[in-house]
């Protein structure tokens, strides 16, 4: 998946030039810093960057397995798991299946690691909408302190005409030696992906804190619905056109650069500057910058 720009940072002053109308004075003029968009400003955490796509589909994906197997065997109250621990499958009247795991150890054989899992995930019987509750996964049994934590995530996703879509709303927690790392909540967001054309469109509100940085984000985006996002085929981390919205701030991609315009300023950035400034900003631990 193409990543996203998540974007937050420190900037030089910049300064617009243009040229004087009046009076015959053609002495090119400075604007003032508040007349021109700084990159600070404009700097923003776009969804796509948090690889959430990628790792919601594999943990779906290995629970729509357990779905399968245990649809038959619903008779089953309780069902051991491959090492340790247990799960249950619960089917109400609408076909909603809900697998509860309790402390749950299975090998994984593409990682050669023993995983954990403790929580809920429920599945509709049209395998469309999804809630994980209290849920935990860890990748590493060995590494107990590391993992990711959902505290109530539900998940819509669905296929139709060569568009991929997914909406979560719900919070996330990812876990480093038994301390948060970092937190993500959507609200409502939409994410939808046109392989053929190469193209995405976000909606909806996204809130990403990093703890041991200064880096926390709280945006709500829009894409125009007749200009989605195109990835670029040069640099997996550029759009090559698209207008996105975020906040009151409209970025419009051409090439390796975009244009931002916040009310009637517009200042145009290259892209690597806000990809630059992004990864300084969650590093940072200066938050007087």
């Amino acid at each position: 998946m193409k990543k996203l720009l998540i974007l937050s940072a420190i900037v030089p002053s910049i300064f617009v030039i243009g040229c004087g109308s009046g009076g015959g004075d053609s002495t090119p003029k400075k604007q003032t810093v508040e007349a021109a968009l700084k990159l600070g400003d404009v700097i923003y955490n776009a969804p796509q960057d948090i690889d959430f796509n990628n790792k919601t589909r594999l943990t779906l994906k290995r629970s729509t397995k357990i779905y399968s197997k245990v649809y038959s065997q619903l008779e089953k109250e309780t069902l051991s798991c491959g090492i340790s621990g247990t799960y249950d499958a619960v089917q109400d009247s609408d076909g909603l299946i809900s697998i509860i795991y309790n402390e749950c150890v299975e090998y994984n054989q593409n990682t050669g690691l023993n995983e954990y899992y403790h929580g809920t995930i429920s599945m509709s019987s049209d395998g469309e909408n999804f809630r994980l509750y209290g849920y935990s996964e860890i990748p590493d049994y060995n590494n107990f302190g590391t993992g990711t934590y959902y505290k109530d995530v539900k998940i819509y996703m669905h296929s139709e005409k060569g568009i991929d879509e997914l909406k979560v709303d719900g919070t996330i927690e990812e876990y480093s030696n038994g301390y948060v790392g970092e937190t993500m909540t959507y609200t409502n967001l939409v994410m939808k992906n046109n392989s053929k054309e190469k193209s995405w469109y976000f909606k909806g509100g996204f809130y990403d804190k990093v703890e041991n940085s200064c880096f926390t984000e709280n945006h709500i985006y829009d894409t125009d619905n007749n200009d989605w996002l195109i990835e670029s085929s040069t640099n997996d981390d550029y759009w090559s056109s698209g207008t996105l919205y975020v906040d009151s701030m409209r970025y419009v991609y051409s090439g390796d650069s975009v244009t931002v315009t916040k009310g009637d300023i517009s200042t145009t950035f290259k892209q690597q500057e806000l990809i630059d400034g992004l990864k300084e900003e969650r590093s940072s631990t200066d938050c007087n910058i």
